[in-house]
Order: C-alpha cells, then structure tokens, then sequence
C-alpha cells in the first residue's frame, strides 16, 4: 500500500544512517558524499513522499480519506494534483536558489531533479484523470446510443455558476443532469451533460448556466414552431 511503501523508505533509509555512522566510512567509492549524508538524503525524499499530494504516497493516503468522507474521486485527485505540481515546484525552485549558494553541490541539485520530476508526474497524471473522465462520459453515451440504460446523477446548481464549474462537480459512472436553481434556490430548469459539452467544446466554459438555458429554451421554442 500506499503508507508501507512511504514507511518501508523511511525505515530503510533511518537504518542505513545508522549503520553508515556505526561503521563510520570515510566516504562512497563513486563520490565525494559520505554515506550518513547519502542516508539523510533518502531520508528526507521519505518524509517529501509522506506529503498529502499527488503523484506521491501521500496523496494516495489523503485520496482514500477522501473517498472514506463521500468526496468524488475525481475532484479530489484534480485538487490533489494541482497541489502535488505546486509543491514540486517549490521543492524545485528550493533546490535551484540552495544549489547557487552552494556551489552545485549534489543534494541541492537532486533536490531540484526531485521537484521537477513530481511536477511532470503530477501534471501527466492530471491528464490521466481527465482522461479518463472523458472516456467514463463517452462510455454512457455509447450505452444510451446503443439502446442501454444508465444510472441518472443529478446535480443542483446556481444559474451564476460557468460551464467549466458545472463540468467539474458531475460525477462519473452515469449520465449527469443538472438542476439550475435560482437565488431563492427555486429550480428554473435543468441541462443534461450533452448540452455543458457541447458548451465546452464550442469555447464556452465560462459561461453562466443561466445563460445557457435561456439559449436552449429559445432552440426548443423555434425547433417546435
């Protein structure tokens, strides 16, 4: 699991300390790094793994709390990557600035391979969730298409709220309609996830739903006449 993989590095790096300062070596034979500092490193990527963001242990940890507490699985591994990839790239820009004072020594420079690397793993694995939210959306449209049934989740939203924002809270495995209410949370209409896709496609995420059922009323209207 997540916590045993976090857990085993941290262990194993701890034991490797303390065995390279019982055995006290002057250095390793490929470098100029002594082992305790060689173990101090591992350790410290350890404790960076431990951190409640994607792509790391940590993030897995904090996506099963999520899913323990009902939050959607894909709106919490959006967040949990945005905030792996800005945690990279502190970690990075970190490594860089404690690198130019130090002179390019090899833990600031691996520091900052570190960040950049959590910062592309973060981002590929973002295109990885919205890809495959993409590909759970066509799936319920082939089995409506073919003459299947899906399940209905619905949504209820304000009419302020942008088409990129009602993208965002539809959940997977089903075909979602939304609810738009009004400032009195009285419901005035309702859009399916067809219509926020077709929005979207068009260049139109931001904007207001409301604004959009209007436009649909007045499509059905003439489409009657």
């Amino acid at each position: 699991s997540a916590a045993a993989a976090a857990l085993s590095t941290i262990f194993c790096a701890a034991f490797c300390a303390c065995s390279a300062e019982i055995c006290d070596s002057p250095r390793l034979f490929v470098s100029s790094i002594r082992p305790s500092e060689f173990s101090l490193f591992n350790l410290s990527l350890g404790v960076v793994n431990l951190l409640p963001v994607l792509p790391l242990d940590g993030g897995r940890l904090a996506l099963s709390f999520f899913g323990f507490q009902g939050k959607s699985a894909r709106q919490s591994s959006v967040l949990l990557c945005l905030c792996g990839a800005a945690v990279g790239a502190l970690i990075a820009a970190a490594g860089v600035a404690a690198a130019a004072v130090s002179g390019l020594s090899p833990g600031p420079v691996s520091f900052a391979v570190t960040g950049a690397f959590i910062v592309f793993a973060a981002l590929s694995e973002l295109r990885t969730v919205s890809a495959s939210a993409v590909r759970a959306r066509l799936s319920s449209a082939a089995r409506l298409a073919s003459g299947g049934a899906v399940r209905v989740l619905p949504v209820a939203l304000g009419s302020d709220a942008t088409v990129s924002f009602a993208l965002r809270s539809l959940s997977s495995g089903g075909y979602a309609v939304v609810f738009v209410t009004d400032s009195a949370l009285r419901t005035i209409g309702v859009l399916d996830e067809g219509t926020l896709l077709s929005a979207a496609m068009r260049g139109e995420t931001e904007r207001r739903i409301g604004s959009l059922l209007a436009e649909e009323a007045d499509r059905q209207r003439t489409v009657r006449r």
